[in-house]
């Protein structure tokens, strides 16, 4: 039994933490004790005396000295913890005193909304009463209150260094509302070396942002001494704007004791709460179940996660969660480097946006396109694709006859004007000025001509590389596109979704890295790129679409498959994956794959083929990585047909499957090797089945026993999660052409796995590649097309490629990122831009 010694201040009261009275009523827990400390608030008129220690105070630390002087404010009213049990508050005079403790620890005040957010803290020694100042920095931002959440810094990554570091935190602070203070949801280092968090906290104070920082596993190898050496209490709380933040230390596996103290910590400071102010957690991992179970009983608005390197959306019902890709470098989920913006509404809840990080500034119109020409219908729109070192205030164009447009934003990056009534033949002359805070004007200028464009014919791209064995291949019996017919923009952002074309319209996935609530899929006219109409998921569709029988299919972020008819995006059927699987679980990154008159869709817990005419399901499997390493890492890999066989890569390492076509039943699977960190689809060439692993190691099976024919790997340099595998391959004239997040574009023999090739892009500009902060631009889907080679670059790029030789024969500059494979269909090349935009290419 620990029992502290008499305190005169509270009358010579004993408090007994592991028993108390004649302890019939059993141990006291800790959030038992901390309401009995809390009721014993220091009266207002204690003074020191001998043998008694002086309170410690909290105050506003108006000068930021560090120690309490003229100007500074005592703060009243306040909690301070030892930990996440013993808490006291001040009195009027700001002023506390802890009860003895039986281990050094931190002592911290949770920060009220006119201070500074974040732990302010400082270590304790183990033994009798004592207190110790506190000074807490004035909370000095106004406006709308907003902040910013990041996550997986893994500072002392060697490829990585602390300018990566401070261009991610500078940029993050580039917004035309100051957020209040940055978030990063944990694993703050890499190595969890102290040298490590001197390194990021250098990139903190040289960019001199709020950092409120959360442990995560990295960060707690040591058992969380340098962690908390550094930034402090490893769980704690605060109040800012409005709203209640709890951050949970998540930093390593917990045993039960230390689940029940994390959730009664939170259940603690909720109850707390004196008003109805929204409540943010934040914590490293998504939680598990056991423990996803306890949030859902608590008063929680958003919970706030990292670790997966991915960025997701998730609704528990109770509570929407976000999880946050890595801060600066590319996500295991082809998500490139970036972070969320949270602003908060009058109405209450948060408005949440999402900002990739760019490695430099940049400002281009993407519409006028060089030889734009556009037909007289009223179609024509200024398009700009731009981000600097400060925020942008406006855009504006002035156009030749119709004087000033506003342009309005509608991604990170992208500003477009509406419809404009330029529907007379001619030449308009066209002047953008684009406004930065800190009082910069960037000038560009082009072109907008209008007359009567020849006619065009589309064909038929209906699934993810062409067809359900995802070979790539299309046909362009034209010369090379010089004309841009339209450009236009969607609602969100375009990452891995290729165009569909199918039914006389194009068919595009949106992504929403922010809330997800802009997520879904848009029909365009091929004509002129009008927006025929929009469905919303509420969740990011991540993949291509795939069209049959006059009806369009795509799978949401969510894992929930929609069937929409093609002409005006009715809803016709929706089949909910792996339903009752955890929902971290049942997220989906892959596309649907048409076989005659079925759609073939999933992996992960449930592979299904439903008829495509009445929604029905013809055969489903459960689990099929079932004897094997299932992890909730999802994969861009689809299902792939060819020989009656249904083949398909299960998450990271789940392995590779085959089931037979018409029955469903499983004819082979692999270990998890060949299939580590796939992201592109297996191909069906003439009864082999090839795939590609993160590392770009290649592995060529028979595709009815799953004997391995050979398995190569055709660069160095490469290591397990490094995620170097791009975009699904492309086949054509006995070679495969392999994009990588390395940069280049790969050809190997289809027979062998030789090498024959490699085309390096130029730089990317936005940061893909995992554990990495610099990207290469060739990592989307190829197209083989006659002898040649189309693939589009995240520098902006559309090259066309000799197939022989890897020779670059033809380029276009789009302007803006390329993040997703081009489409080749009748008389257009379609090509979609990170930012949103969709660019149709025509040769006359």
């Amino acid at each position: 039994m620990i029992v502290y010694p008499p305190m005169n201040r509270w009358g010579g009261l004993l408090l007994v933490l592991l028993g108390c009275g004649d302890n019939t009523s059993g141990p006291l827990t800790l959030p038992d004790a901390a309401r009995l400390v809390d009721a014993m608030a220091l009266d207002a008129t204690t003074s020191c005396s001998d043998g008694a220690s002086c309170p410690g105070r909290v105050f506003v630390d108006r000068d930021n000295d560090g120690v309490f002087s003229d100007g500074d404010t005592l703060a009243a009213g306040v909690k301070v913890f030892f930990e996440t049990g013993l808490s006291v508050t001040t009195n009027s005079s700001g002023e506390y005193s802890l009860p003895a403790r039986d281990r050094d620890g931190i002592v911290w005040v949770r920060s009220t909304d006119q201070m500074a957010p974040g732990p302010h803290w400082q270590l304790v020694p183990a033994g009798p009463e004592f207190s110790v100042d506190i000074a807490v920095p004035e909370n000095t931002f106004d406006g709308p209150f907003s902040f910013v959440v990041a996550s997986d810094t893994h500072a002392g990554i060697k490829a990585m260094s602390v300018e990566d570091q401070i261009l991610a935190l500078t940029q993050s602070q580039s917004q035309l509302n100051l957020p209040s203070f940055i978030a990063v949801t944990g694993d703050i280092t890499q190595p969890n070396k102290p040298e490590h968090f001197a390194l990021i906290q250098q990139a903190i104070d040289s960019t001199g942002v709020t950092f409120v920082p959360i442990p995560g596993n990295h960060d707690w190898y040591d058992g969380g001494v340098a962690y908390r050496e550094h930034f402090g209490p490893p769980s704690y709380s605060f109040d800012s704007g409005g709203t209640h933040f709890v951050v949970l230390n998540d930093g390593t596996p917990v045993n039960d004791a230390q689940e029940n103290e994390r959730a009664e910590f939170l259940a603690m400071t909720i109850a707390a709460i004196q008003d109805d102010r929204d409540v943010v957690v934040l914590m490293h991992a998504p939680p598990y179940q056991e423990f996803l179970d306890r949030l859902l009983l608590l008063d929680i608005d958003i919970l706030l996660t990292g670790h997966m390197h991915t960025n997701r959306t998730i609704d528990h019902g109770n509570f929407v969660e976000y999880n946050t890709q890595p801060f600066a470098m590319g996500g295991v989920d082809r998500t490139p480097a970036g972070y969320r913006v949270l602003t908060k509404r009058e109405s209450g809840g948060f408005d949440i946006v999402h900002k990739h990080v760019v490695n430099a500034p940049f400002e281009t119109l993407l519409s006028p396109a060089i030889n734009n020409h556009v037909s007289p219908s009223c179609q024509a729109r200024v398009i700009v694709s731009a981000k600097g070192q400060s925020p942008i205030t406006q855009v504006r164009a002035q156009i030749e006859t119709l004087g000033e447009v506003s342009l309005v934003q509608k991604s990170d990056w992208t500003y477009t004007s509406g419809e404009l009534p330029l529907c007379i033949d001619g030449q308009f002359q066209v002047d953008v000025e684009i406004f930065y805070q800190d009082n910069t004007i960037k000038n560009l200028g082009g072109t907008i001509e209008i007359g009567d464009s020849d006619p065009i014919e589309t064909g038929e791209w209906a699934m993810h590389q062409g067809g359900k064995a995802h070979l790539g291949q299309a046909e362009w019996p034209h010369p090379m596109p010089e004309f841009t017919r339209w450009v236009t923009t969607v609602s969100g952002s375009i990452n891995s979704g290729s165009p569909i074309v199918a039914d006389g319209r194009i068919f595009m996935s949106v992504s929403d890295f922010g809330a997800g609530t802009k997520g879904g899929i848009v029909a365009l006219d091929p004509d002129n790129g009008e927006t025929l109409w929009e469905f919303t998921t509420g969740f990011s569709v991540r993949n291509a679409s795939a069209a049959a029988q006059g009806k369009i299919m795509f799978i949401s972020q969510d894992g929930t498959l929609h069937c929409l008819d093609a002409a005006t995006g009715q809803v016709q059927w929706q089949y909910e994956l792996a339903l009752n699987s955890p929902a971290n679980e049942r997220i989906m990154y892959s596309s649907p794959t048409i076989d005659g008159d079925t759609v073939i869709a999933g992996g992960g817990h449930e592979l299904v083929v439903i008829e495509i005419a009445s929604g029905e399901i013809v055969w489903s499997v459960d689990e099929p990585y079932s004897g094997t390493s299932y992890d909730p890492w999802a994969s861009y890999a689809s299902p792939t047909v060819g020989n009656n066989v249904v083949v398909i890569p299960v998450n990271r390492k789940g392995g590779l499957f085959a089931f037979d076509r018409e029955l469903g039943t499983r004819l082979w699977q692999t270990g998890y090797e060949p299939v580590l960190g796939v992201q592109g689809s297996p191909l069906i060439v003439d009864g082999i089945v090839y795939v590609v692993n993160e590392l770009l190691k290649v592995t060529a099976l028979d595709v009815v026993t799953g004997e391995v024919q050979w398995s190569r790997l055709p660069v160095g340099g490469t290591f397990g999660w490094g995620y170097f595998s791009g975009g699904t391959p492309a086949v054509g004239a006995g070679k495969l052409f392999l994009p990588s997040l390395r940069g280049e574009l790969i050809a190997i023999d289809l027979a062998t796995g030789v090498w024959q090739w490699t085309h390096q892009g130029n730089d990317s500009n936005v940061r893909l590649t995992h554990y990495d902060g610099q990207s290469g631009a060739l990592s989307t889907a190829p197209i083989w097309v006659d002898g040649k080679v189309w693939t589009a670059g995240s520098d902006g790029i559309l090259r066309v490629l000799d197939a022989d030789t890897g020779v670059e024969l033809w380029q276009h500059d789009i302007g803006s990122p390329l993040t997703s494979s081009p489409t080749i269909s009748g008389d257009l090349v379609i090509v979609s831009t990170l930012g949103g935009t969709v660019h149709a290419l025509s040769y006359r």
